[in-house]
């Protein structure tokens, strides 16, 4: 018996020593080991940068879908309400030229949206008193009204008139230029170049000073076969100006934030003097 005890003495310390390393491995292993891995796995996905769904982009296409349905007033506020829920959505640009162009073919219609009015021609009336007194554009009576000859004018002619009472914001940076009505956007309009004037300071806050129009270095007048060809020129302040990138593959020469010839006919338009204008960097 005393011999039985002795050796299971003998041997009860060596094997408990094995069980303790063994428990001690086990430990290291699924237990530690498992606990650092499950961390670094952790933080790596923390580091990683969350991928979320652009929801815009279904907003879009059902905006579109709504143009292709129900027409461009059901469209336009669709869009709207796409940029003001979804500002950053990879389709937001899209979303606001395709508004931009339905807001644009409105003013240009027969029947604009308010504030447009009708007025009849009064005796002694020419266009440019007419645009002065009803605070829009020469241009903007002659597209909106189909006038060639603003010198057939007549006293009781109906005309179509809209105050132009926009603010233009150039953003730099994002190469467009917006045009607003008060807070509301209306259009924007991409920007193909910048010639900064050597000295300007931004972010600049000016006004429109004058518009003309200029063919091989002189003027053209609206009523001129030359007009649609011209270069169009809308000064902000003594040193900036908006212009129609030069056609006919002709260099760009002097200063100026360059459109395209059909967006700088279009601004030409819809712009007026003393309408404000900010340029930010």
């Amino acid at each position: 018996m005393w011999s039985l005890i002795k050796t299971i003495l003998w041997v009860l310390p060596p094997l408990f020593v094995v069980a303790t390393v063994a428990l001690f491995f086990w430990f290291k292993r699924d237990v530690i080991e498992r606990e650092r891995s499950l961390s670094h796995e952790i933080a790596e996905l923390r580091a990683a940068p969350v991928e979320t769904y652009d929801f815009g982009l279904d907003t879009f296409d059902q905006a579109v879908n709504v143009l292709r349905q129900s027409g461009p007033t059901e469209a336009a506020d669709a869009l709207r309400a796409m940029l003001r829920a979804h500002p950053e959505s990879a389709r937001a640009s899209d979303a606001m030229h395709l508004l931009g162009q339905i807001n644009l073919d409105k003013l240009f219609s027969k029947s604009p949206p308010e504030p447009a009015t009708r007025i009849s021609v009064r005796p002694g009336d020419s266009l440019n008193r007419i645009a002065s007194r009803e605070n829009t554009s020469l241009h903007y009576l002659m597209r909106a009204n189909a006038i060639t000859r603003p010198e057939s004018l007549q006293p009781g002619q109906q005309l179509q008139v809209l105050p132009l009472d926009f603010r233009l914001l150039i953003d730099l940076s994002g190469l467009r230029a917006i045009l607003m009505d008060e807070a509301a956007f209306v259009a924007s309009f991409p920007i193909e170049s910048v010639r900064r004037p050597p000295g300007a300071a931004l972010p600049f806050s000016s006004s429109i000073t004058g518009k003309f129009a200029v063919r091989s270095g002189r003027r053209v007048l609206l009523t001129s076969p030359e007009y649609h060809h011209a270069e169009k020129w809308i000064e902000i302040g003594r040193d900036w100006a908006i212009r129609s990138s030069p056609t006919d593959n002709e260099p760009t020469t002097g200063f100026g934030i360059f459109l395209s010839p059909a967006n700088a006919d279009d601004l030409m338009v819809l712009l007026r003097i003393g309408n404000p204008v900010e340029i930010r960097p």
